[in-house]
């Protein structure tokens, strides 16, 4: 029986975070190698962090779009787990099991009259991304 719950610890320590995330924005080559390789990685991005994205779409619609940047607004962590869905820790210890953004597609005008395609992604928790939602959906 003891050895039984000493299994069942070890089993629940190593589902949770690492002693020390690794922060995203100033991880080094090498550090980013050895997450790549890792069975799971918890990446740290702080309030204001801004990380370059690119951003590419396959499918029914081709296109992409390079030296875009993104900018943390809170401190939150990106859980990468081989061969399972990314996932969102909000506190550092818990996960997030649900969904991890939304996005909204808006085909109107531009600021120059002509046609466009806006994609919007939403990412957060749920009352964050609703709250952004309503406002991006809104006249």
């Amino acid at each position: 029986m003891r050895g039984a719950l000493v299994a069942l610890a070890l089993v629940a320590c190593a589902s949770g975070p690492p002693a020390t995330p690794l922060r995203f924005v100033t991880a080094t080559t090498a550090e980013l190698e050895a997450a790549a390789a890792a069975d799971t990685t918890w990446f740290e991005l702080r309030e204001g962090d801004e990380v370059p994205l690119t951003l590419l779409f396959a499918g029914m619609l081709e296109g992409g779009a390079e030296a875009l940047r993104l900018r943390a607004k809170t401190t939150f962590w990106v859980v990468l787990r081989r061969g399972k869905p990314p996932r969102l820790s909000f506190d550092g210890r818990t996960l997030h099991g649900g969904t991890l953004a939304e996005s909204l597609l808006r085909l109107g005008p531009g600021d120059d009259g002509r046609p466009e395609a806006v994609f919007v992604i939403v990412a957060g928790p749920e009352e964050t991304r609703r709250g952004a939602l309503r406002q991006l959906q809104s006249p």
